[in-house]
């Protein structure tokens, strides 16, 4: 098992007798879902339907915490005092998972087994006990975010770690790459609708749930629109840098759209390097394949995202 430290999260509490009502009219996940055992991902869209920020929600007593990126916690706390005036709810930037890890590998869920006493969930994928709270991610065992509840914790904590090699973030910031997900960080914050970044069919929208802010704009491009750009999922043989963008053809014409995430890390056997781009859709059927602008000799190859296929 390989672990990493997840100290780049920030986190939103929001508890009191409304907080579930209340976030249900502004976030785009059923928050009737969340359970102490079931955690899932959303998103808090504007007006315009754009993306402030995405979530992970986790429960906790008396309310919730939201598990958000780096610098976004404070502003998702600003966005959502505004619609908070009549409602029953305390919204507070939390130091909850400060002492978080991530854990991966095949013998991940024997290592958590035997040092955190954690039984993959029957139903649901959070497991809690009275030191910690485990979530797998993305329908897995393989892959689990650990959050200590108190100072005891640390010990069985440091039992685990002495089973298992510690690796870099931007190892296990690939596989979320390699799953199509992006998060929004303050860059990209009210940048993108949720169907540029494929929130609408990776399961952060939650089109049965009613109304929320945004809700109108964001229902209307998923049931009314054909989504003519979407975030893709492309590897390259070459590393990838921040000054990288891409370069694609579609329909005969050239178009030039910038990297939102990449990681150079080896993973398995792979030693491509991944990245996720809001590339056009007919892309892939173009005879001339996506390059990097700064190494147009290398063609990236687009891959297939793992959830469901794009709404046509």
């Amino acid at each position: 098992m390989k672990y990493v430290r997840l100290d780049h999260y920030e986190f939103v509490r929001v508890i009191g007798p409304d907080a579930i009502k209340f976030l249900q009219g502004q976030v785009t996940c059923n928050m009737e879902k969340v359970q102490p055992t079931v955690s899932v991902a959303g998103a808090l869209c504007n007006l315009k339907g754009r993306v402030i920020a995405d979530f992970r929600v986790i429960a906790i007593q008396d309310g919730v915490v939201l598990q958000t990126q780096e610098t976004m916690a404070q502003r998702v706390v600003d966005v959502l005092k505004k619609y908070a005036v009549f409602s029953k709810v305390e919204i507070t930037v939390v130091n909850f998972g400060s002492d978080a890890l991530g854990c991966f590998g095949e013998d991940a869920p024997q290592l958590l087994g035997r040092h955190l006493a954690w039984e993959k969930p029957e139903t649901g994928n959070v497991f809690v006990s009275d030191d910690f709270i485990v979530v797998s991610l993305h329908e897995s065992s393989q892959r689990v975010e650990v959050y200590p509840l108190r100072q005891s914790a640390n010990a069985m904590l440091g039992k685990l770690i002495g089973s298992a090699e510690e690796s870099e973030l931007s190892l296990w910031e690939r596989q979320d790459i390699e799953a199509g997900i992006i998060h929004v960080h303050a860059g990209l914050s009210e940048e993108f609708t949720p169907q540029l970044l494929n929130y609408d069919i990776s399961g952060v929208i939650d089109f049965k749930k009613g109304c929320y802010t945004g809700q109108e704009i964001v229902a209307r491009m998923f049931y009314r629109s054909t989504a003519k750009k979407r975030l893709t999922l492309l590897s390259s043989p070459v590393p990838i840098d921040d000054e990288s963008n891409i370069e694609y053809s579609e329909n005969d014409a050239t178009f030039i759209t910038p990297v939102l995430k990449f990681s150079n890390a080896s993973l398995n056997d792979s030693k491509d390097s991944v990245l996720l781009a809001i590339v056009g859709t007919e892309a892939a059927d173009s005879k001339a394949p996506a390059r990097l602008t700064n190494n147009k000799q290398t063609p990236l190859q687009i891959l297939t995202m793992p959830y469901t296929q794009l709404k046509d």
